[in-house]
C-alpha cells in the first residue's frame, strides 16, 4: 500500500498565482498528502493566502522563514518536517494536475526497486503556448547512473517525486542561492536504483524576467554550483566518463558565461564587475586539462592556466573572437 506524499512548497511573492497552485494539490485524487508550505519573508499577501489554507485543509502544514533565505534554503526548512514515503517540490506560481501524484504513486508501484519517478513537463507560456518538455531519449527506464549522465546536458529535466529518505540524505544544495537546485536533481538520481518518466502532467510556468532571462550578477551562479556539483560527484567516486562530461559542461558553461560579461559589461556596477572577473577567473583556473576532449580544447583554444591575469587575457581574446564569428559556426549545444 502506498504512503504518504511529501510536497514543498517554497513562498516568496506569489499571490498573484499561489492559490492556483494550492487548488492543484489538495483536489488531487491521491489525497494521502503532507501539503509543507514554506513563506521566505514574503512581502506581498502570500502569507495570508497560505494560512487560509491552512485552516480549511488539515493536510497543509505553513511555516515562516524569520528572513528571506532563498529557495534552497526554504524548501530545506519545509524537508524537515517530511514524514511521508515520498517527497517532491511544487513552485508556488506552478501547479500539477488533478490525478498527477496518483500517476506519481502509482508508477512507483510498478517496481519495489523505483527510487525516483518524472512529471511530464508542460512548459507553461500562456493558455495558446505550452509545449512539453522535449525528453532526449526513447527510454522510459533508466539506472539512477543513467538519469544522472543524460541530466547533465539537460536530456532529461528535473521535477519529479523521490524516496525521502534520499531526499534527506541530499537535501536542496545551498552553495548558490539560485541555482543548487541543479545539483540535487543530479544527486537524487545518482542516489536512485531506478528512475522512471511518468504522464503525470506539471506545468512549469515560464516568466520572461526570471533570473535565467534576465543580466544580473546572479547568472554566474552557475559556475558556482558547478564546481559544487563536482565535488560531490568526486566524493561519490562518479565514473571517469561521467566527471568528463560534467567537466566539459562545466567548461562550455564557463565560456558562454565570459561571453556573457563581456557583452553586457557596462550593464554592471565597477564592483559586480570585479566580483564576476574574480569568480569567473578562479573557476576557470579549476577545469581539468585531462578531462577536456582534445576536439573541444581546439575548438575553443583552450590552455591550462596558471594565473588570473591569463585566464582574463584568454577570456577576453577568445570571446572577441566567437562574437565576430558567423553564428552558424557557432556550436548552441555540447554534444555528449
Amino acid at each position: 500500500m502506498a504512503g504518504t506524499v511529501s510536497i514543498l512548497v517554497a513562498v516568496y511573492n506569489t499571490e498573484k498565482y499561489l492559490r492556483e497552485c494550492l487548488d492543484s494539490l489538495i483536489n488531487q485524487t491521491y489525497t494521502d498528502l503532507q501539503i509543507i508550505c514554506i513563506d521566505d519573508a514574503s512581502t506581498d499577501g502570500s502569507l495570508a493566502i497560505l494560512k487560509e489554507y491552512e485552516l480549511k485543509d488539515s493536510r497543509i502544514l505553513v511555516l515562516q522563514n524569520k528572513e528571506n533565505l532563498g529557495q534552497s534554503k526554504t524548501r530545506n526548512h519545509g524537508l524537515e518536517y517530511a514524514t511521508g514515503e515520498y517527497c517532491g517540490m511544487v513552485d508556488s506560481d506552478d501547479w500539477i494536475e488533478p490525478d498527477a501524484i496518483e500517476k506519481i504513486v502509482n508508477t512507483f508501484e510498478q517496481s519495489p526497486l523505483i527510487d525516483t519517478v518524472l512529471f511530464d513537463l508542460i512548459l507553461w507560456y500562456d493558455k495558446n503556448n505550452m509545449p512539453r518538455y522535449e525528453i532526449h531519449t526513447d527510454k522510459t527506464s533508466f539506472t539512477g547512473e543513467e538519469a544522472m549522465k543524460i541530466s547533465l546536458n539537460w536530456n532529461i529535466h528535473g521535477l519529479y517525486i523521490t524516496r525521502t529518505h534520499i531526499h534527506k540524505k541530499y537535501p536542496y544544495d545551498t552553495s548558490t542561492r539560485y541555482t543548487a537546485d541543479d545539483i540535487t536533481t543530479k544527486m537524487h538520481f545518482f542516489e536512485s536504483r531506478e528512475v522512471r518518466l511518468s504522464n503525470a502532467k506539471y506545468f512549469y510556468r515560464q516568466h520572461t524576467q526570471s533570473i535565467s532571462n534576465s543580466i544580473t550578477i546572479r547568472r554566474f551562479d552557475m559556475v558556482i554550483a558547478d564546481f559544487s556539483l563536482k565535488k560531490h560527484l568526486t566524493s561519490l567516486n562518479a565514473s571517469t566518463e561521467i566527471l568528463s562530461i560534467h567537466e566539459q559542461l562545466r567548461w562550455y558553461n564557463i565560456i558562454n558565461s565570459w561571453d556573457l560579461y563581456f557583452t553586457n559589461k557596462n550593464s554592471f556596477t565597477e564592483t559586480e564587475q570585479n566580483e564576476i572577473e574574480a569568480t569567473l577567473s578562479h573557476y576557470s583556473a579549476t577545469i581539468d586539462n585531462k578531462l577536456i576532449p582534445l576536439k573541444l580544447k581546439l575548438r575553443t583554444l583552450f590552455i591550462p592556466f596558471s594565473g588570473v591575469k591569463g585566464v582574463r587575457f584568454w577570456a577576453k581574446y577568445y570571446c572577441g573572437l566567437r562574437r565576430h564569428t558567423p553564428k552558424f559556426l557557432l556550436k548552441k549545444r555540447l554534444d555528449l
